[in-house]
């Protein structure tokens, strides 16, 4: 839902919105001849405001998600079965600012948060244990630059960094397929990006 309203006489853009998803998964896994089953449901609202200040327009807004896991072993204890069932919740913050002079520029800058759930089979275990697993986040970062120097050139250039913590990650070095998995601290990933696109049939006025 999208609507314009006034904000301590600024003008502005407000969203709302609801997602709900729901996946159940049947399988049956032949190594051991074990019927699995797993069933998620996925809930997340949000809201957003849009600050129009002339040519700066900041965006502030907030996600709420909501997540429900469960797994079932239907042969697990001599046939009894064995099921486990877990939940998590998050906050997921961002703001961002961009600065637009011309149609041919536009200065943007933003930090959000990120977010990454665990998957069923990490936090629940075939005997229906609940791993103590969290979900990963990160903080995202970015400054850049869109510009048309010229007709039929666009250049596109970012900078951007992102500090995860509680990285998911094998629990050993040597841990392969089947390894304990485990939330590994804190990790940096920085970098620029550069994009280039040329139209020659604007460059030229060309029909082609």
């Amino acid at each position: 839902l999208r609507t314009a309203v006034r904000l301590f006489g600024l003008r502005s853009e407000a969203e709302v919105g609801v997602r709900a998803h729901f996946e159940v998964q049947e399988r049956r896994q032949e190594n051991g001849d074990t019927p699995l089953a797993r069933e998620n449901q996925a809930f997340s609202a949000f809201v957003q405001d849009r600050l129009l200040l002339g040519d700066f327009t900041l965006s502030a807004g907030v996600r709420f998600e909501a997540i429900g896991y469960g797994r079932t072993n239907r042969l697990a204890n001599d046939g009894a079965g064995a099921s486990g069932e877990t939940s998590l919740t998050q906050w997921v913050p961002g703001v961002g600012l961009t600065w637009a002079p011309s149609p041919a520029l536009n200065v943007f800058g933003g930090a959000h948060r990120g977010f990454a759930p665990p998957r069923t089979e990490d936090v629940i275990s075939q005997t229906g244990g609940v791993v103590d697993l969290a979900a990963e986040l990160s903080w995202n970062y970015e400054l850049g630059v869109r510009a048309l120097p010229v007709r039929g050139l666009r250049v596109d250039a970012t900078l951007f960094r992102d500090d995860y913590e509680n990285q998911v990650v094998p629990a050993s070095l040597a841990g392969g397929v089947g390894a304990t998995l485990t939330n590994g601290g804190e990790t940096r990933h920085e970098g620029f990006e550069l994009g280039l696109r040329v139209d020659t049939g604007t460059l030229t006025g060309s029909p082609h």
